[in-house]
């Protein structure tokens, strides 16, 4: 196919003909570019697919994370309900300060 363009190119430019030179030049360059797009845009639409999945995975890791610290949070506070039933059966202030 190079060869086949190479040939051509050659031959305008013996012929002289410099308007067919140069529609065969921006020819090869539509031919490039329809190329190039589509693959860009292959490119790109890979790249969004690989955020949404990292971003997917972020989301389930914080959301694994935050059950976690729910678990933890409503054991402290079961542990704290303990101290102050406790403390109140035995009749204890337990924020109040002398003066």
């Amino acid at each position: 196919m190079i060869t086949l363009l190479r040939k051509v190119r050659k031959i305008l430019i013996k012929k002289n003909s410099w308007g067919r030179y140069m529609f065969y030049t921006m020819g090869g360059i539509l031919l490039v570019t329809v190329g190039i797009l589509p693959a860009l845009q292959i490119n790109t639409w890979n790249e969004d697919k690989k955020l949404q999945e990292t971003g997917l995975k972020t989301l389930l890791d914080l959301k694994g994370e935050f059950t976690e610290n729910l678990q933890d949070a409503r054991k402290v506070s079961e542990g704290n309900k303990g101290v102050y039933l406790a403390a109140t059966k035995y009749d204890v202030t337990l924020l109040s300060h002398p003066g």
